[in-house]
């Protein structure tokens, strides 16, 4: 299948448009059949509030290589995707959920598959799209703002072998980024031998401390644990409820064990070689929590309560469905009261308070 997605991909570059519509929506349809049960969402995000890489840095050339095929991704899923409706419960407009899509594209045959090694000079001849959200993420490849990422969910015991096969290949193609290393490269620099990675692991699964954490450190790398905080504090025998209200997807085979979620002993031990983080209380969208109740219990009780179980600020918050290229304003300023660092999205990382000056 891999070199098969590589000539389809080269053939976006270097073939005519038709054939690259085709294959384009070929591949986002492969992508989006893999068992999320057992491997992650491989993803290229900006970062938003960055300082821009060094003029000579590599991560300029890596960018503009990368942002060539973007754009040809982007404009033809554009064609494809154009019959999308927007639902009113997912806060990404069109345009955002077809640049996630383009990404993850991208992404997966980028650095999951090994491939898009084609020269670095290449041309093609579709008009690209001129969508603004694609300009911008094309600018942010270009500067050399972007990292890549790997979104995990459920890592239940069947997908043991799966996961640690696929954090071992990463450990050895890139560098483990905590805090400081994201710090670093906010700020425009990147002095270590290999691209950074992110791996992401969201809800707050138990398996995700039984399975993905000794995996994750076994590969050498640095998990980003996202924790759904309603779902560890609900008793043990309420947690499949729990989930099934709250849109958390379950492995089949866990719906008997007599736990489904982390305990705060569990979280505090992770926090010692890896990132806690929050992911609001009932696994809620931006569209979800609009008054100062809601904002106190998604938001500042979060950060409230991992701050006690780690002993720290949870440097990141992100939202369910993320929220497109963060720009909403008015959870923010909520986000920087509650000393939150960064927002996640689904196709950005921000820096809360560089936007917010930049939006005011």
């Amino acid at each position: 299948m891999n070199q098969k997605i590589k000539s389809d991909l080269e053939a976006i570059v270097i073939e005519k448009a038709d054939i690259a519509f085709a294959n384009v929506a070929r591949i986002l349809a492969e992508t989006n059949m893999r068992n999320l049960g057992s491997e992650g969402i491989p993803m290229f995000i900006g970062l938003n509030g960055a300082v821009e890489a060094p003029v000579d840095d590599k991560r300029r050339l890596d960018g503009k290589r990368l942002s060539i095929f973007l754009e040809v991704i982007y404009t033809a899923l554009e064609f494809d995707l154009r019959w999308i409706t927007e639902d009113k419960a997912n806060p990404m407009t069109t345009e955002e959920i077809i640049l996630a899509n383009a990404l993850s594209v991208l992404a997966y045959a980028e650095f999951k598959a090994g491939l898009l090694k084609v020269p670095e000079k290449v041309s093609h001849n579709i008009t690209i799209s001129k969508s603004d959200r694609l300009s911008k993420m094309v600018a942010a490849f270009s500067e050399g703002r972007f990292i890549r990422v790997v979104n995990y969910h459920n890592t239940p015991a069947s997908a043991s072998e799966a996961v640690a096969k696929e954090l071992l290949n990463f450990g050895k193609q890139y560098w483990p980024t905590g805090v400081a290393e994201l710090e670093e490269l906010f700020a425009g620099k990147w002095n270590y031998p290999r691209p950074p990675l992110l791996p992401v692991f969201y809800e707050g699964y138990r398996n995700n401390f039984e399975i993905a954490a000794p995996h994750t450190e076994t590969a050498g790398l640095i998990g980003w644990f996202f924790i759904i905080t309603g779902f560890i504090e609900s008793n043990p025998e309420d947690q499949l409820s729990f989930a099934k209200r709250c849109d958390i997807d379950l492995a089949k085979e866990e719906f008997d064990r007599d736990r489904l979620a982390m305990t705060w002993e569990e979280v505090s031990k992770l926090s010692i070689k890896h990132v806690i983080a929050a992911h609001t209380y009932h696994h809620a969208s931006v569209l979800e929590v609009r008054n100062a109740e809601e904002f106190s219990k998604e938001i500042y009780y979060p950060a409230t309560k991992l701050r006690q179980v780690i002993g720290k600020n949870p440097p990141a918050h992100a939202f369910k469905y993320g929220t497109g290229l963060c720009e909403w304003k008015e959870h923010d300023t909520e986000l920087h009261k509650a000393n939150f660092t960064w927002c996640f999205s689904n196709t950005a990382i921000h820096a809360i308070d560089t936007v917010l000056k930049q939006m005011s």
